[in-house]
């Protein structure tokens, strides 16, 4: 078994069906350690992590190159360096200030990344790079470091984007040589962002297939019932975001979002719903506690959740996603009206959820219908292999 080549992987939890079927070509190299402590408790045989090759030797030869590099940017703002004039902090004494120590901590553990990568390559052998983003810090050096290497660099993405394709949005930026999108949407959003139709194959998303096995998945009855939900009630989902960058603009992003609840709660009120709040999961801890205070004092029945997607959308009579959400995909593959209710940025295609800035919400909900045709879009086949596909995608690119 030890004799297999080695896959590198971030280790997501998007990505968790393949584990076991790809451990039996591979043995898999986590970079995340937590994902790597996971794989290794499901029972995913020879699991290797990244720090396990990042020894003494390879921390100091880090540390010192990211002390080389902070010093020369530390040298150029003294010679000058002005990164905004108008900024104390961004040129002079200001920049100075916090430059060098955090530059040297990113390079640091940068270089230690890479260092580790390649220690773990000449020992092991690695065959493939497979990441489920190729833009944030980790998953962008492991793309690079595998280009670098002329090692196959595969990027499975985790979710659609719905920002517009083509723009400087970090999503329309592209590392790793392959893609494997999820259906038609992906493909066109991607081919907008300038990636080659060859460098893309369509294997759906993995982690969505559990919602098309039925065994999984409750019944409405049963997803109304563990939710307490009284029999005959009107049910609304409302899928919340958080404020990022890349998803929710203004002057006043967390007003704004707080505006959008109380419509929520005004609607739920207007429709005599019960209201689940679907939480986004990166959005602080102790929100739950904000959310359901706010219910209480509106005077309506409803639950709070950041997990249990399937029984929230199962149980719903529409669901409504603040802004594109992909949890308004997940609705729509069980059948579940979506409606969305706008942010400044980002919207779904024509063919989606119908949508508005606040005007009409409860008639728009009252009207909803599934919408089969753009789950598809978003998840191609919606028959339950998308990891099979994504299997198989791997070990056509990395063979052994």
């Amino acid at each position: 078994m030890a004799d297999r080549p080695v896959l590198l992987t971030v280790g997501n939890h998007t990505q968790r069906s393949l584990w076991a079927p790809l451990s039996e070509t591979y043995r898999l190299a986590f970079m995340d350690g937590g994902s790597q402590g996971e794989a290794a408790g499901a029972g995913v045989p020879d699991v290797l992590g990244l720090a396990a090759y990042a020894d003494e030797a390879v921390i100091s030869q880090a540390r010192a190159v990211a002390m080389i590099r902070a010093n020369d940017v530390l040298n150029a703002i003294a010679d000058g360096l002005v990164v905004d004039p108008e900024v104390n902090d961004l040129h002079g004494a200001g920049l100075a200030a916090w430059a060098g120590p955090a530059l040297y901590e990113s390079w640091a553990a940068t270089a230690g990344r890479i260092s580790a990568c390649s220690m773990l390559h000449q020992k092991e052998g690695v065959v493939g790079v497979l990441v489920h983003e190729d833009v944030t810090p980790m998953g962008r050096v492991a793309a690079q470091w595998g280009n670098a290497k002329g090692i196959p660099t595969l990027h499975l993405p985790h979710a659609n984007h719905f920002s517009k394709a083509g723009t400087k949005d970090i999503h329309c930026s592209t590392t790793a040589q392959h893609l494997g999108v999820a259906g038609r949407y992906m493909r066109g959003w991607y081919s907008d962002c300038g990636v080659a139709d060859d460098r893309m194959t369509t294997v759906g998303m993995p982690q969505w297939d559990k919602y098309m096995d039925q065994e999984q998945i409750p019944t409405k009855a049963f997803a109304r019932h563990a939710l307490g939900i009284k029999d005959g009630m009107y049910v609304l989902a409302y899928a919340t975001t958080w404020y990022q960058m890349t998803t929710v603009w203004g002057n006043d992003p967390e007003a704004y979002l707080e505006e959008c609840f109380s419509r929520i709660l005004w609607t739920a009120l207007e429709l005599d719903a019960f209201l689940i709040v679907a939480m986004h999961p990166g959005e602080t801890a102790g929100q739950e506690g904000h959310y359901a205070q706010r219910i209480k004092e509106a005077g309506l029945h409803g639950a709070v959740t950041r997990t249990h997607n399937a029984h929230t959308m199962r149980a719903a009579d529409c669901v409504v996603t603040q802004g594109p959400s992909n949890v308004g995909v997940v609705a729509a593959m069980l059948d579940t009206p979506v409606v969305e209710l706008y942010v400044p940025g980002a919207r779904y295609p024509a063919y989606g959820p119908a949508g508005t800035w606040g005007d009409g919400l409860a008639q728009l909900i009252r009207d909803a219908v599934p919408n089969r045709h753009f789950a598809d879009a978003m998840n191609d086949g919606l028959d339950g292999k998308a990891t099979e596909r994504a299997v198989e995608w791997v070990r056509s690119l990395c063979p052994v």
